[in-house]
């Protein structure tokens, strides 16, 4: 099995952590439609909170209303760009305190998101502009929530609690 392109796992401030490594993530997703396309890349940053901004641009705002997603902070994304012709995952580093019970999620429901959301067909339009799939967990890693965007709009959410 080839690994996930991937960059160097950048350092986190003291107290946070990367939740998996290019090994691990790469044995998970590996039978993915486009995984041969994926990059991955580790963030220094926590995530961001989910449902204001459009993923990947600074202070540019979603067309329409999201606020239910802000308690919500970004561990994971999946996009891709036809600009760029580019997918890439993007891992970032949560608090050492939550990491177990968030990694037990991801491994356990997050990344089989993940992998649906890759493997859904696709029409030819779809690949028009910057989509993006994030995964977004709440301060008490007592719920998710799901967000997928087109360019600046809202293609689907939800929230769910954690079992």
């Amino acid at each position: 099995m080839e690994l996930l392109k991937s960059t160097a796992k950048k350092q986190t401030s003291d107290g946070f952590s990367h939740l998996m490594g290019t090994k691990e993530l790469s044995e998970e997703l590996y039978n993915c439609k486009y995984y041969n396309q994926l990059s991955l890349y580790f963030d220094n940053e926590e995530g961001r909170r989910i449902g204001v901004f459009v993923p990947g641009w600074d202070l540019r705002r979603l067309k329409g209303n999201s606020r239910e997603l802000l308690p919500f902070i970004n561990i994971l994304t999946v996009s891709f760009s036809a600009f760029r012709d580019t997918w890439k995952i993007r891992l970032y580093p949560v608090k050492s305190d939550n990491s177990k019970r968030i990694k037990s999620f991801l491994k356990e429901n997050g990344l089989a998101m993940v992998k649906k959301w890759l493997n859904k067909e696709k029409p030819e339009t779809w690949f028009e502009g910057y989509r993006n799939f994030q995964i977004g967990i709440n301060q008490g890693v007592s719920k998710y929530c799901i967000f997928e965007t087109h360019n600046e709009y809202v293609v689907y959410k939800k929230i769910a609690s954690i079992n």
